[in-house]
């Protein structure tokens, strides 16, 4: 009779030359044979990578869950159950793959001390579970079922904050952010002894914010967390989070300051470093430090996997133009400006203004308002500063272009839509000098 070892190369060799079935037969004949050698797990784990490789995913599961059912403590367990899981979620068998997924979630929490692996693994299936509860449009039940993980994995600075996190981003998906606030508000008070959860939950709070633009709050919230007793063991998220409100409300120097903390802090956090260079020189930008700003900004552009791509070639076309290199500068705006959002407005309002202030031989100097006036049209729908601004220089062009009427009515729409704005004194003047007196 061939010994345990001999049954297993057999089977590998039929394996990696294709012949599953051979292999999957000679798997079975060593765990039959030998069920309590050392061996015999990582056959009855290979049979299911077999039928794998075969294409027949049903009798993988199958293999697979015969494998946990029957070496239960083996080293490879979590991992197959993970397996097991994901091709159930593909398969649509969403109730029993969150059964799945909890149970990997339940053997971190009874192997006593949590090791990396196992703490990533039950995080990753508490955010498939979260995925596949949210298709049932209950995202308040979802928030309790990462509560109740929370709840579990208090004491894990990791899974707390990526929970945290998850609530947050819950909420925003579903435009509920005043029960977001509530939520992080809640929780914040429910684990106030847990430095971790009381700053994950007010770094959240001030994500929201920003992205909502209610800086108020966000500023409140920053206030907060620097007044906190343990402010010391603030994360490298925690400085993010204040340099961005910093450099949302221009006090850049105070930006620069907490970006930089976070290069410190961070540890190899990639994403956050790459954030915080990003930051860094954005804050250098608005200390109009423009030569220093471009190494930060080139050093973000260059993770190409975590860099908001968008918002670092916006900050280098700012450099661009600032240092003299408007060609460059042009071209990369009208890369960032082909995208969405609030990124491309400000870039057509940045190509908007060079066309506007172009200086340039004679014959230019309309060609160059026309551009100006396109790009400045790309606002028409945006709301804040730079809106306000585009739609008065849109009528101060069509009054260099001598249409007269045009920038009448282009002076009175933007007295009417901003009647207390920057520029409503200058507006009126060109509305007395352009717009033909009504018949009496």
């Amino acid at each position: 009779m061939l010994a345990p070892d001999a049954l297993y190369q057999i089977a590998r060799s039929h394996l990696a030359a294709e012949r599953y079935t051979d292999a999957i037969t000679a798997y079975k004949v060593l765990i039959d044979k030998f069920p309590d050698h050392d061996l015999a797990p990582y056959a009855a784990l290979e049979i299911g990578t077999a039928f794998a490789a075969a294409g027949k995913k049903p009798e993988m599961v199958e293999a697979f869950r015969y494998y946990v059912q029957k070496y239960s403590n083996h080293a490879k367990v979590g991992d197959v159950l993970y397996a097991i899981a994901t091709e159930l979620e593909t398969e649509k068998r969403a109730d029993e793959a969150i059964l799945v997924y909890q149970e990997i979630i339940n053997r971190a929490l009874a192997a006593g001390a949590l090791t990396d692996d196992a703490r990533n693994a039950a995080i990753s299936s508490q955010l498939h579970i979260s995925a596949l509860l949210e298709q049932r449009n209950d995202p308040k039940t979802v928030v309790a079922d990462c509560e109740t993980f929370l709840n579990k994995f208090a004491g894990d600075a990791v899974a707390a904050r990526t929970m945290i996190s998850q609530i947050a981003s819950l909420y925003h998906k579903a435009h509920l952010i005043p029960d977001a606030y509530a939520k992080l508000e809640q929780l914040s008070q429910q684990y106030q002894v847990n430095a971790t959860i009381r700053h994950a939950c007010v770094i959240s709070l001030i994500e929201l914010a920003l992205g909502e633009k209610d800086y108020a709050r966000a500023n409140a919230a920053v206030v907060r967390m620097l007044a906190d007793p343990d402010r010391a063991k603030l994360p490298a998220s925690g400085f993010l989070a204040i340099g961005n409100v910093s450099l949302k409300t221009e006090k850049f120097a105070q930006a620069k300051e907490n970006y930089e903390r976070v290069l410190v802090a961070t540890g190899n956090d990639q994403k956050i470093a790459t954030l915080a260079n990003l930051g860094i020189g954005q804050s250098l930008i608005g200390l109009k430090q423009f030569v220093a700003a471009q190494a930060p900004l080139e050093k973000a552009l260059a993770d190409t996997q975590n860099c908001p791509r968008a918002e670092a070639q916006l900050a280098i076309a700012k450099v661009l133009e600032a240092t003299g290199k408007t060609e460059q500068a042009v071209e990369l705006y009208s890369t960032v400006m082909a995208g969405r959002g609030d990124i491309s407005f400000e870039a057509a309002f940045r190509l908007g203004n060079i066309f506007f202030n172009m200086v340039s031989d004679t014959g230019k100097v309309k060609e160059n308002k026309k551009l100006a006036l396109a790009y400045y049209a790309r606002l028409l729908f945006a709301t804040g500063p730079m809106a306000e601004e585009a739609a008065y220089r849109a009528a101060e062009c069509h009054a260099a272009l001598g249409a007269t009427e045009r920038a009448c009515q282009a002076f009175q729409s933007y007295v009417k839509r901003f009647p207390a704005g920057r520029f409503v004194d200058e507006a009126k003047v060109n509305i007395t000098k352009l717009c033909a007196p009504k018949p009496e």
